[in-house]
């Protein structure tokens, strides 16, 4: 068994990320290219039933183990999953109560929202299927009162970013976070954005 130094340093609780601070707009109407769900898909609210299928998805991490899953939901998080032919292809969930990361705990106000681990399955990648869910978070979110909204993006994830311009999402800040060993973090700002007023 190799054992690399980023085994090491996940075993010893280090984590040193870059990330942004995103403030995602709520749109006054949903984009024409991305208003209706392509012929063949549904968009549903995945719920236990769903979660243990994700189990099998190769490649998505923890972020779709089925009790992750279930334990999000239980603390009152909503999913979002598009399926084709009855079978989960991606997700993407929100929270309304607090962000779901270590890089950046912050309470959210009654009318913001976290938006957080986007996931679609390689074979379904490039019909947009990301953008349309974030798109339906944010119309169940205008429901629930909640115009404000935010999502994390790693600065090493470039994926992300480009998914997050087709939104028209704005950076809100460059931070950095060290976690040297476990129960020791420190964040550090480096750089705050000037934001567009609409």
């Amino acid at each position: 068994m190799v054992i690399t130094l980023r085994h090491l340093r996940r075993k010893a609780g280090m984590r040193f990320e870059q990330f942004y601070w995103v403030r995602e707009l709520l749109p006054e109407a949903i984009p024409e290219a991305y208003r209706q769900i392509p012929e063949g898909y549904e968009l549903v609210t995945l719920d236990d039933r769903d979660f243990e299928s994700l189990g099998r998805w190769q490649g998505s991490g923890e972020n779709a183990s089925p009790e992750l899953m279930r334990e999000r939901a239980g603390q009152g998080h909503t999913c979002l999953g598009m399926k084709r032919g009855g079978e989960i292809v991606a997700f993407t969930w929100f929270a309304l109560d607090r962000t779901q990361t270590v890089l950046y705990p912050k309470e959210m106000a009654p009318n913001e929202a976290y938006l957080f681990n986007s996931y679609v399955l390689p074979a379904e990648r490039g019909k947009n299927l990301a953008v349309i869910m974030r798109y339906q978070s944010y119309q169940v979110l205008r429901t629930l009162g909640r115009d404000t909204l935010y999502s994390i993006t790693v600065k090493a994830n470039t994926a992300s970013w480009r998914f997050k311009q087709k939104l028209g999402a704005q950076k809100v800040f460059f931070m950095v976070y060290l976690c040297p060993f476990r129960g020791v973090e420190f964040r550090w700002t480096l750089k705050r954005y000037s934001l567009a007023t609409s």
